[in-house]
């Protein structure tokens, strides 16, 4: 094998380690990075022995060990490599992808390096390196997989054209990924070709699936009058017709489809005021989502007694909806007496916000105490970071976090909380929880960060200073640089004319940067969620409602009949983004205030 240059090896790690990290941005299975690497973090070069803090040579020996291999020569540093590629840290990780590289070169089989590197950390410029070897070797349907591991990327699409000769398989694949635009790229390959008609299913559904509805239409109508048995296609033809407004072409194509086209014959029956008829499609639909829209329309028509077996049915029902139906199945069984209602007043129980809508106590599961235990992966990561190798302390996060324990994953996630790695901190903290509930866990995922200003706002504008942290917690998760899909900015996701209405209000200059503040976000968050809870009397779930949806939706949802319902919000709540948000909110806030108590809470 050839020998690279001194310097190129010297600088091998710090070469690699910023490559595979600026392939990977962002957090990688709860970590982040320690801090912004500083000058002296991206200068090529490895320091001296002893350059480093004092105490911290046992926590550097397998990394400076790693350096001083990669200077020898391949014969010399052979059998130290294949030690240190036994490790499951940053450095065996690296040791594994240095002997993969050199058995390239050497014209060797790299598979079982490659292999052991992946299972450490698998950013996609190794995962590409190993797919382009395997295909240069001849092993294509290893390759191919691999490829497929990386779409939607550029190179990885072109080498699936050149091994997979069958492209209606190879767009199956891509439309199992939902890469609507990949698949209209592989089928319009072939789409004029012999293979054309078979090609035409598959190539309609990747054309709905990037919204390309106007092009779809005539082909639909073309297939769905070829094939009426098609009922998925049939479903798409009749929802291409409905958006380009040919709602009753879209009603009678939906209405051949029997159970699959309830849902969508429900909504436009709604949208014509024909409200019975709506209620009896919706309820008939297979989709949850639509006989809940059932059993809504079915309450505001005044007849619960249509409403409750589809509550019932879907309260007992896994998914989104279950603890919202199993509540308004408990209310409507309660009013008759019906003694069912204790079944789902039990399910109820652990949830603290369908709980307080009932005013009853609701019970948080609490299983033994879990001791934290400080992982070793931490240490050497401080010690790289110290050093000066901040891209290796990343890297061994990373690394690390994949194959903690729980009890190491919860002193992590208490060591990023102390850092001021909030998102981070939650991230684990919860993953814990959710495996093991304890008082610690709960704390990692239920913080109080910036107290000093959440403290001050709450003071100032009559709130508890745990609405907002719950506020926080469900809308950022503690990110001051957290922007939305629409646009929404900060610790409390405030749009930016949200912004500057609170600011004219408040009599302050406004930047939309100014958002990504913490101490103005919460104070602004602070300010419009007081004038909110005042607009609603004091009614937590219409203020919520209208903090996400604004409000005019609130008020329209509280003036329906199922919104004048005393325990009829947040059911009247259409928007099921809004609905579930409001829960989320209770549940955290409740959370706090079971945690920290009122009086510590405002301490």
């Amino acid at each position: 094998m050839r020998r690279t240059s001194r310097y190129s090896r010297r600088t091998f790690i710090l070469v690699l380690v910023v490559g595979v990290l600026a392939a990977t941005l962002g957090l990688v299975a709860g970590g982040i990075a320690l801090e912004p690497p500083s000058p002296r973090e991206t200068t090529p070069g490895v320091p001296a022995r002893e350059e480093f803090p004092a105490g911290a040579s046992q926590e550097l020996h397998h990394v400076l060990l790693l350096e001083k291999l990669l200077e020898k020569s391949p014969r010399e540093s052979e059998t130290g490599l294949i030690e240190l590629s036994r490790r499951a840290d940053v450095v065996g990780y690296l040791a594994n992808l240095e002997l993969a590289r050199r058995c390239r070169e050497a014209g060797q089989d790299p598979w079982a390096f490659y292999h052991r590197a992946l299972s450490l950390y698998d950013p996609a410029p190794v995962r590409r390196e190993l797919a382009s070897w395997l295909e240069e070797a001849g092993r294509q349907a290893e390759a191919r997989e691999h490829y497929l591991a990386l779409l939607p990327d550029e190179k990885a699409l072109q080498a699936l054209l050149r091994l997979e000769p069958d492209l209606p398989v190879l767009a199956e694949e891509l439309l199992k990924r939902e890469l609507w635009a990949e698949a209209v790229r592989v089928l319009t390959l072939a789409l004029d070709g012999p293979e054309g008609p078979r090609l035409e299913r598959p190539y309609l559904r990747a054309l709905v699936g990037m919204e390309r509805y106007g092009e779809a239409l005539p082909r639909l109508k073309r297939h769905w009058r070829a094939n009426p048995a098609d009922l998925e296609m049939g479903w798409w033809y009749a929802r291409c017709l409905e958006v380009a407004g040919q709602r009753e072409a879209a009603f009678a194509v939906y209405g051949l489809l029997g159970a699959k086209g309830s849902h969508r014959r429900g909504v436009i029956l709604e949208q014509w005021g024909r409200l019975p008829e709506a209620a009896v499609a919706f309820s008939s639909a297979p989709e949850a989502d639509g006989r809940w829209r059932g059993a809504r329309l079915w309450e505001q028509l005044g007849r619960p007694d249509k409403a409750l077996p589809l509550y019932v049915a879907l309260g007992r029902e896994p998914g989104r909806l279950q603890d919202d139906a199993a509540f308004r199945a408990y209310v409507l069984l309660s009013r008759k007496g019906d003694p069912l209602a204790k079944d789902f007043l039990t399910h109820l129980t652990t949830h603290p916000a369908w709980m307080d809508r009932l005013g009853k106590e609701p019970r948080w599961v609490e299983e033994a105490a879990l001791e934290a235990a400080s992982p070793a992966f931490l240490k050497r990561a401080q010690a790289y970071r110290r050093s000066g190798r901040g891209e290796l302390a990343q890297l061994e996060l990373r690394i690390g976090v994949r194959l903690a324990s729980l009890p190491e994953k919860l002193a992590l996630g208490e060591w990023y909380l102390d850092e001021g790695y909030y998102f981070a901190g939650v991230g684990l903290g919860t993953e814990v929880l959710k495996k093991h509930p304890c008082a610690r866990a709960y704390r990692a995922a239920y913080p109080r960060p910036f107290a000093e200003t959440v403290f001050k706002a709450a003071a100032d504008y009559g709130l508890d200073p745990c609405l907002l942290w719950a506020v926080m917690r469900e809308e950022s998760h503690f990110r001051p640089g957290a922007v939305s899909r629409a646009g929404a900015r900060g610790l409390m996701q405030i749009m930016p004319g949200t912004g500057e209405y609170i600011a004219r209000k408040k009599g302050a200059a406004f930047k939309v940067d100014s958002l990504f503040d913490p101490e103005t976000n919460i104070r602004f968050g602070a300010f419009y969620l007081a004038s909110l809870l005042k607009s609603f009397g004091g009614d937590l779930d219409r203020a919520l409602a209208a903090y996400n949806a604004g409000p005019g939706n609130a008020g329209r949802w509280s003036r329906s009949p199922l919104g004048q319902d005393p325990h009829g919000y947040p059911a009247a709540v259409t928007f099921a983004e809004t609905r579930e948000y409001i829960t989320k909110v209770r549940n955290s806030y409740f959370t706090y205030l079971w945690l920290y108590g009122e009086s510590d809470s405002r301490s």
